[in-house]
C-alpha cells in the first residue's frame, strides 16, 4: 500500500503490516534484512526470525516478524519505512501512483459496492479473503469413529478450512510442518479446493523428517498470500510390533529402523533398551521393516 495514505493513527504494528502486504516477496526480505541489521545481537539472539519465518518463500512470517520486533521495543514503524524509502528513493516522484484517499483500508470496511460498465453490467467489487477455522478429520470412517480427535502415520486425513473470498473451486494449499524442531520443517504439502465456502485437501500422515515419536505436526491453509491460523493434527500413541532379534536370537537394542510401504518412508524409529518396535500404527504385511546398518 502506499504510505502516503496509511492514516497516522493506527499502531506501528499494523502500519507496518498495510505497508509491506502488497510487496512483493523479494522486497520483504531485503527490508526484513535491512531492519535486523537496524537491531543489536542481544534482540536478534532474543527474538530469533527461524522461529517466525518457515523458509525463503515465507512472505507473512517475515512481515510478522517485523511486527512482533515493532511490539516489542526493537523497532518503529519510522524504521521500516525509511529502509523502504532508501530502496525506493523516487517513489513520491512518480505519477503513475496517484494518492486517492479513498483507496485505501478504511474503504475495505465498506459493504460492497458495484459499479457500472458501459454495457451497464453489473460488476462486483471483489471480495477480501479470509480463510478461518482450519480443522481436519479422518478420511476413513471406522478411523473416525475410533480415534476422532488423534491420527496415526499412514493415516489419509482430509484438511479444511473455512475460506470467503476464493472462487469455488480456486486452488488452496495447505502446509504441513513438523514443530518439534527449530525451525520448523515443512512435513508435506496437500492442495484443496474450495467448494461451498469450505477449502478441502487430502493428506498422508507421514514422517518426512524422520522425527519418529517426536515429530509434532501442525498446518495451515494458503490462499493468494492469505493465510490460516495453524491447528494441530495430535497423533495415537505406540503400538507394539514385537522384539526385534539378530539371527541369533539376540534382541537388537537401540538400533534406528525405518518403516515403509510401497517403497515410500512412512515412519522413523529406534528400538527400545530390549529389542523392542513401537510403531504409531498396527502391524500388516503391507508394511516393510528395515534396520540402519550399524
Amino acid at each position: 500500500m502506499d504510505f502516503r495514505i496509511i492514516p497516522e493513527s493506527l499502531p506501528d504494528s499494523a502500519k507496518t503490516g498495510y505497508l509491506l502486504r502488497d510487496m512483493s516477496l523479494s522486497e520483504v526480505v531485503r527490508i526484513t534484512g535491512a531492519a535486523c541489521k537496524k537491531m543489536d545481537y542481544g534482540a536478534r539472539n532474543t527474538h530469533k526470525i527461524e522461529l517466525w519465518v518457515r523458509n525463503e518463500y515465507d512472505k507473512q512470517g517475515n512481515i510478522d516478524y517485523l511486527k512482533h520486533m515493532i511490539n516489542c521495543g526493537k523497532l518503529r514503524y519510522k524504521d521500516i519505512l525509511d529502509i523502504f524509502k532508501f530502496y525506493n528513493p523516487f517513489f513520491e516522484l512518480d505519477p503513475s501512483r496517484p494518492i486517492d484517499w479513498l483507496d485505501t483500508m478504511m474503504k475495505e470496511k465498506k459493504k460492497e459496492e458495484v459499479f457500472l460498465t458501459d454495457d451497464f453490467d453489473y460488476v462486483p467489487v471483489p471480495k477480501k479473503i479470509t480463510i478461518t477455522n482450519p480443522r481436519w478429520e479422518h478420511k476413513d470412517a471406522t478411523r473416525k469413529k475410533e480415534s476422532p480427535k488423534k491420527a496415526a502415520f499412514d493415516d489419509t486425513v482430509i484438511l479444511m478450512a473455512d475460506v470467503t473470498g476464493v472462487p469455488e473451486n480456486g486452488l488452496v494449499t495447505f502446509e504441513i510442518f513438523d514443530i518439534s524442531v527449530k525451525p520448523p520443517k515443512n512435513a508435506g504439502n496437500a492442495q484443496g479446493k474450495n467448494v461451498g465456502g469450505v477449502a478441502k485437501g487430502e493428506w498422508v500422515v507421514s514422517d518426512k523428517t524422520s522425527q519418529g515419536i517426536d515429530v509434532d505436526l501442525e498446518f495451515q491453509a494458503t490462499a493468494k498470500s492469505r493465510t490460516s491460523a495453524r491447528c494441530k493434527i495430535p497423533l495415537n500413541q505406540l503400538n507394539s510390533w514385537g522384539i526385534c532379534r539378530s539371527k541369533d536370537k539376540l534382541p537388537i537394542t537401540l538400533r534406528t529402523f525405518f518403516v515403509y510401504k510401497e517403497q515410500e518412508l512412512v515412519f522413523t524409529g529406534k528400538t527400545g533398551e530390549e529389542g523392542e518396535i513401537n510403531v504409531p500404527f498396527s502391524y500388516s504385511d503391507e508394511y516393510q521393516f528395515c534396520l540402519r546398518e550399524k
